[in-house]
């Protein structure tokens, strides 16, 4: 595995930027036959490589922003022998093999981003913050096959939180999607 970055901070904001590279062998995967037991198998070698970073920003003395993104590129090298679930023309499905070698991994989306942004104001004697977030995964494959996969999505997400200010502990209550 490796990876280089860089940080930058300064003024009430920030950057990181990394770019990374993974060389697996014998990748093990574990993963659910028909009959519910679950087993692991050797997905041989793997390659993933990409980039992410994340930038935050204090906007004013109340207002923070803050966004990420990753996009990553996987692949196996060689996967001999992976599960395959073909449909039953009367339902259900019959496990055979196949060679899922060139295919992404399984539940690694191609990108994800993030944005968030956070109000803070003292109150009484304390803090009260509210934040709303969106999050976005550009969707995955759940099996080595790539014919069971989730979609694209987005989530949105909202908080508001007060605390004292000893900071002792935080009384919130948030909505996630």
């Amino acid at each position: 595995m490796y990876e280089a970055g860089y940080k930058y901070a300064r003024g009430g904001l920030s950057f990181n930027l990394a770019a990374f590279y993974s060389d697996y062998k014998n990748l093990q995967l574990s993963t659910r036959l028909p009959n519910g037991i679950t087993t692991t198998l050797n997905a041989a070698g793997a390659k993933i490589y990409g980039a992410d970073a994340d930038f935050s920003a204090h906007l004013s003395d109340a207002l923070i922003l803050r966004l990420g993104g990753a996009y990553t590129h996987s692949k196996y090298v060689e996967f001999t022998g992976a599960p395959r679930y073909d449909p039953l023309p009367a339902g259900g499905n019959v496990l055979t093999t196949m060679d899922a070698s060139g295919n992404p991994l399984i539940r690694t989306p191609k990108f994800t981003g993030t944005a968030q942004l956070t109000y803070e104001r003292p109150i009484g004697n304390g803090r009260i913050s509210t934040t709303g977030s969106l999050y976005y995964n550009s969707g995955f494959a759940w099996t080595p096959d790539n014919r069971v996969r989730q979609g694209d999505y987005v989530l949105l997400n909202g908080q508001i939180a007060w605390s004292p200010d000893d900071d002792h502990y935080r009384i919130s209550l948030w909505g996630k999607n």
